[in-house]
């Protein structure tokens, strides 16, 4: 029953047209072929198929040894990189950002600052 819903694209369908227990008994085949419960309940698939047959065709049987395989890689996660303290190569000049309009207007240009304001 948890293959049917989790693979089946339209379950309910499948139990309106009473064929549930055409996909039990593929469901049944399916798990003894690969007993492993985690192996499907890791397993992702973009497009499910209406019927759990799909995965008897050549086809199924190509994306199931495509899953398992998947699933057994082990991702090592990321790696920590050391990094130098010296300096590699030399500084290019920069440019200041060309200023908003609201902090010209706020900047004293051309005023001394040595002038107080009254």
């Amino acid at each position: 029953m948890y293959l049917i819903e989790k693979l089946c694209r339209n379950p309910k369908d499948i139990s309106k047209r009473r064929l549930y227990a055409r996909e039990i008994k593929l469901a049944k085949q399916l798990l003894k072929s690969r007993p492993d419960f985690d192996f499907w309940g890791r397993m992702v698939i973009d497009k499910k198929p209406y019927s759990l047959s799909w995965f008897l065709t050549k086809d199924g049987k190509l994306f199931l040894s495509v899953a398992e395989t998947r699933n057994e890689l082990k991702h090592a996660g990321p790696q920590l990189q050391k990094l130098s303290e010296e300096k590699i190569g030399e500084d290019k000049p920069t440019q200041k950002k060309p200023l908003s309009l609201s902090e010209f207007l706020r900047k004293d240009y051309g005023e001394d600052e040595t002038k107080t304001t009254p």
